[in-house]
């Protein structure tokens, strides 16, 4: 295998970098682990006859369908926060049943979220919090 040669020596001798040559200019190579590709906001697939509920355990999606409650025990938890957000739901974050570190874990990942969608975040009550996504209405 080729590589790349440290030229002035002040790292050291070795390589640095691993030159992995591409079959198919237009087509990277394989990552080394699996890589799960997330959706692309696109406003056009969010039909509210079209939207699918995510069945998970300890989520719940009220009656109503016009907010999903989410109670976080692990820091999993708010990729469902996320999912929910990306199908344009707004939620209610939980975050009682979780010490102050992870809480701070998870309001930080939710708020890059939320910003990423231009929505905002209302804080209900000491532990929780109400996501809304841009454009989605809340009464």
């Amino acid at each position: 295998m080729a590589g790349i040669e440290n030229v002035d020596g002040a790292w050291g001798t070795g390589r640095l970098a691993e030159v992995v040559p591409i079959d198919n200019p237009r087509r990277w190579p394989a990552a080394p682990s699996p890589v799960r590709p997330g959706r692309r906001y696109d406003p056009g697939r969010y039909d509210e006859d079209e939207r699918e509920d995510i069945p998970t355990t300890g989520h719940v999606v009220l009656p109503s369908r016009r907010f999903a409650l989410v109670r976080v025990r692990t820091f999993g938890d708010a990729r469902a926060v996320a999912e929910h957000l990306d199908d344009r739901t707004p939620v209610l974050v939980d975050l009682s049943d979780v010490d102050t570190a992870m809480a701070r874990r998870v309001v930080d990942f939710c708020s890059g979220i939320v910003f990423g969608i231009r929505g905002h975040i209302d804080r209900v009550d000491a532990n929780v919090f109400l996501m809304v996504p841009a454009g989605v209405q809340t009464g």
